[in-house]
């Protein structure tokens, strides 16, 4: 009887050092989806803010001198259109 309770004891014993490491490994996944959340967000970011700087650039190279109306007849409007959407 008293080997049995040693036994229940030692897999008690196992089954809490399993508990513990299963909150901590979900604990460091919630972590790190939360870490890539946030560079998702970042990298969108970037690209949205490289999507405005070809528009600039677009917008210089389309401009040619022509005034204010640049993109009533710059040959990539769509495009840039495409982008500010």
């Amino acid at each position: 009887m008293d080997a049995l309770q040693q036994q229940l004891h030692a897999l008690a014993t196992q089954r809490d050092a399993a508990l513990l490491e299963l909150a901590a490994s979900q604990e460091a996944a919630t972590a790190s989806q939360t870490s890539l959340n946030n560079l998702q967000m970042v990298l969108e970011q970037f690209q949205h803010g490289e999507s405005g700087l070809r528009l600039m650039r677009s917008a210089i190279l389309c401009e040619g001198g022509r005034g204010s109306d640049v993109f009533a007849v710059c040959p990539t409007q769509k495009h840039l259109s495409a982008i500010i959407r």
